[in-house]
């Protein structure tokens, strides 16, 4: 029996680690929501095999960065959805940046978890 019951812990425990990972990362795209914003500018974006691409820059405290996220845990969509974001965001718009304060480099142009991030929820909230 105690194969069983290795395999049994093996499993619960590489689910718990799996949701507590899960429920961080779903807390700090909710955090995003909160934190401060500075006016960037659209470097480039660019629709690569139906996905989107973003590259930023903007300043904070007189740092210059770069970033390329659109949206915590943000999962691909349509070339229809990418299609629509390459044309909110083309090259030299300006955009609110919403920057991490405890790391700045750390920025997002869509605040809040995509629908990656629900879905990670979903599946700690089953295990």
């Amino acid at each position: 029996h105690w194969p069983y019951l290795v395999v049994g812990v093996g499993c619960v425990g590489s689910g718990a680690f799996a949701a507590v990972k899960n429920v961080r990362r779903w807390r700090r795209s909710q955090r995003s929501r909160t934190w401060p914003t500075v006016s960037g500018s659209v470097v480039r974006s660019k629709v690569d095999d139906g996905d989107f691409a973003v590259r930023y820059r903007y300043e904070v405290n007189g740092v210059a960065y770069q970033g390329d996220v659109l949206q915590l845990e943000q999962a691909a969509g349509s070339r229809e959805q990418a299609m629509e974001l390459a044309d909110r965001y083309p090259a030299g718009a300006e955009v609110q940046v919403h920057y991490d304060p405890a790391d700045p480099a750390t920025a997002v142009l869509i605040p809040g978890g995509g629908s990656k991030s629900a879905r990670s929820m979903l599946s700690a909230a089953l295990l």
